[in-house]
């Protein structure tokens, strides 16, 4: 079983490496392979590190590319992930936290590989009495993570586009998207 295991997986690493060049800015991030005693056709769950779920059109393109390639019929599932998971801050803070930073650096080495991408930074504010302190917290956290983004990771601010939503939430969050060319 060892040994067929990475088989599939040594020929399967070879098709999703050349569909990583044509999703980017997307990556495969993990995939799993399985089969089936009815069918003769090999069950492919990717996950896709993208900030948008894909189309069923480009499910059916990415089905039929590793097909191609592999020469047997695929049935394929895809999962998205987005580049950055929401980012939650404690009520009343601006500040960053280590495990946010963290979480940012995904877009370290995007922004390295690919000098074209745009960012999109949207703040949540959080529900208080006084609207316009929710707001001024929001517009802080969002000048928070332009300054890393522009400041540590030399994306200029042109590219980077914000929203401060009205509506409150219940926690503080920024979302940061990333944008195709």
């Amino acid at each position: 079983i060892r040994d067929s295991r990475e088989t599939v997986f040594s020929l399967t690493r070879r098709p999703l490496k050349k569909m990583g060049e044509i999703i980017a800015p997307a990556i495969v991030a993990d995939f799993s392979v399985g089969f089936q005693d009815k069918t003769a056709s090999v069950a492919l769950l990717l996950k896709i590190r993208r900030d948008t779920p894909l189309s069923q059109e480009e499910v059916i393109w990415l089905r039929r590319i590793l097909a191609s390639d592999l020469g047997f019929p695929v049935e394929l599932s895809v999962e998205t992930v987005p580049f950055v998971p929401l980012l939650i801050f404690p009520a009343g803070q601006t500040g960053v936290s280590p495990e946010m930073k963290a979480a940012l650096d995904s877009i370290r080495s995007l922004a390295q590989q690919d000098r074209t991408l745009s960012y999109f930074v949207e703040a949540y504010p959080e529900k208080l009495k006084d609207r316009k302190k929710a707001k001024t917290l929001a517009e802080e956290r969002t000048r928070t993570i332009i300054g890393i983004l522009s400041g540590e990771y030399k994306i200029p601010e042109e590219r980077i586009k914000t929203l401060i939503h009205a509506s409150p939430q219940p926690s503080p969050a920024v979302k940061v998207s990333v944008i195709s060319r």
